[in-house]
């Protein structure tokens, strides 16, 4: 029989995938506190120090993986999560709870995540809020090499459809880079990490479906319609062959969009129109040429402000300013007589 869960969609390029669950578990086990000797207290920060120190490694080796041409965002999440792990609002401030309360390093740990995710619930702002995820991606990384695990990279992931509790944006950069057909989450929302990453990176994804790990099975066929927000597991022939038509019709759509592009935008009476592009990212820069669009409407620049602790400086700005400029080419460049209202 097949299952359907609601969640909220994450459309993209990509609105539907087919493919494998993959189910990723890891998690840790609740933590309790435990209290610590005295000649224990220093064997203990090092095993923190160790752990961060490890997760770190983890995130810088991402990092380098990263394309050069990647958006800029894509790769400040890591950056958001390196600081993260140098911040004395967390390191410091845990080794403070080992030292001064005889916490083993999980338990103290906890404690600072806890003291940390009550300042953002807190905040008005509803992206704010939602920047807790980056303290508890980065507690969870800790927690895991606390219990013994390892980061690992996951083999084998072309095609399969990943179903998680959450990911980590280190985790969604790697899976995109291992061919990964859609990612379904049994926490997060329109402005969680997973959603961000997976519109930049074209990837449909269903977020916030509660128990995913739990309803789908490891290997079983899922269908993820990025556009309803909806998983359909162990679908029939006829839902397949439903869903494979309109992967095939947006295909054809897009292919024959694509042969258009170097037609003049221009009425049945002559007069030119011209088309802009909205643009935001740096990749956007490409596409905009390669649709031949005539300039740019609107340059949405609030990305260089959002997951970072600082506004970006004035030359940072100029900077990115001038590459779209340069990146642009020379247009918008007005050659000819634009349509009335145009």
């Amino acid at each position: 029989m097949t299952l359907s869960c609601q969640g909220i969609g994450i459309n993209t390029s990509r609105e539907v995938a087919i493919g494998e669950a993959y189910l990723l578990n890891h998690g840790v086990a609740e933590i309790s506190m435990r209290e610590i000797t005295e000649d224990q207290i220093q064997g203990e920060i090092e095993r923190f120090q160790g752990a961060v120190k490890t997760t770190t490694n983890h995130l810088r080796e991402v990092r380098n993986q990263i394309p050069g041409d990647t958006a800029l965002d894509i790769s400040e999440f890591i950056d958001t999560h390196l600081l993260m792990l140098e911040d004395v609002a967390i390191s410091q401030a845990t080794i403070g709870l080992i030292r001064e309360n005889r916490y083993s390093a999980e338990w103290a740990l906890q404690v600072r995540r806890d003291e940390l995710v009550r300042v953002f619930d807190e905040m008005d702002d509803p992206y704010l809020r939602t920047r807790k995820d980056d303290v508890d991606h980065v507690v969870g990384q800790i927690q895991f090499v606390l219990a013994g695990g390892q980061p690992t990279n996951h083999d084998n992931l072309k095609g399969r459809v990943i179903v998680a509790r959450d990911l980590t944006p280190a985790e969604t950069i790697m899976m995109k880079n291992q061919g990964v057909a859609a990612f379904v989450t049994e926490f997060g929302g329109p402005l969680s990490h997973t959603a961000i990453l997976a519109r930049s990176l074209g990837i449909p994804a269903v977020v916030g479906i509660h128990q995913a790990t739990t309803l789908f099975r490891q290997g079983e066929t899922l269908v993820v319609d990025g556009a309803q927000g909806m998983v359909l597991a162990d679908p029939t022939e006829r839902i397949l062959h439903h869903y494979r038509e309109r992967i095939a019709a947006r295909q054809k759509r897009e292919a024959d969009l694509r042969r258009q592009v170097d037609l003049p935008t221009m009425t049945m009476d002559g007069f030119h129109i011209y088309l802009h592009a909205n643009i935001e990212l740096p990749e956007d820069i490409g596409i905009t040429l390669e649709n031949r669009a005539d300039g740019v409407g609107l340059f949405r620049t609030e990305l260089l402000y959002i997951n970072r602790p600082d506004p970006p400086s004035e030359e940072e700005q100029l900077e990115v300013y001038l590459a779209a400029v340069k990146g642009l080419k020379g247009i918008p460049h007005y050659d000819q007589n634009p349509g009335p209202g145009c």
